[in-house]
């Protein structure tokens, strides 16, 4: 469910993050579950674009496919770019990585059979 994934998303996010998205995600989950709607996002290409001590960032294209009521509306092209930090490992996050920030862009939009590029 959504709700369930936003949690999974929040529990990989550092506290400051966590904080200034909360009022954000209840928002969207409330949308979603109001209006029928599911999302989709699925990797299609993940890189390290830069990993320090502390510090690594990643870039991930990904297609985000939406739907109402089990119908395709809409399938865009995603870039996010991911800055993450070490953290320790817990339960909530076993992989010992939060999202201190990040950023979407949508690099092509298009419908259920075909992607135009926004540039």
């Amino acid at each position: 469910s959504a709700l369930e994934q936003y949690k999974v998303s929040y529990n990989l996010m550092s506290p400051k993050l966590q904080s200034a998205m909360k009022r954000t995600l209840e928002a969207e989950i409330k949308e979603i579950e109001k209006s029928n709607m599911s999302i989709q996002t699925t990797p299609i290409k993940a890189e390290v674009k830069a990993n320090t001590e502390n510090t690594i960032i990643v870039e991930i294209e990904a297609i985000r496919t939406s739907y109402v009521y089990g119908q395709e509306t809409k399938r865009d092209k995603i870039l996010y770019t991911l800055s993450c930090q070490k953290t320790a490992t817990r339960k909530s996050n076993p992989f010992g990585l939060e999202v201190a920030s990040y950023d979407q862009k949508i690099i092509a939009i298009g419908d259920s059979n075909t992607i135009h590029s926004t540039k």
